[in-house]
């Protein structure tokens, strides 16, 4: 089963707000399972707003992390 640490949602088309983490603990996390982004689908290419390219949502994510502390196996 896939397990993820962070992910963004997977309807998110339009925007994805900055994502702020401070004081995380990861403990054995591996660097696989830390992220989920995506390539946006084919169906969210919309003619009216963007013709036959999906939004770009899930490409333009930006995480700010503080104090992050690994342990364990990484």
């Amino acid at each position: 089963m896939l397990q993820i640490a962070i992910s963004i949602p997977p309807d998110a088309s339009d925007y994805i707000p900055p994502q702020q983490f401070d004081g995380v603990l990861f403990h054995n996390v591996e660097n696989a399972a830390m992220t989920l982004l995506f390539d946006p689908p084919k169906g969210w290419a919309n003619i009216k707003d963007c013709g036959d390219f999906p939004c770009t949502a899930p490409k333009n994510v930006v995480m700010n992390m503080k104090n992050m502390e690994f342990t364990g196996d990484v």
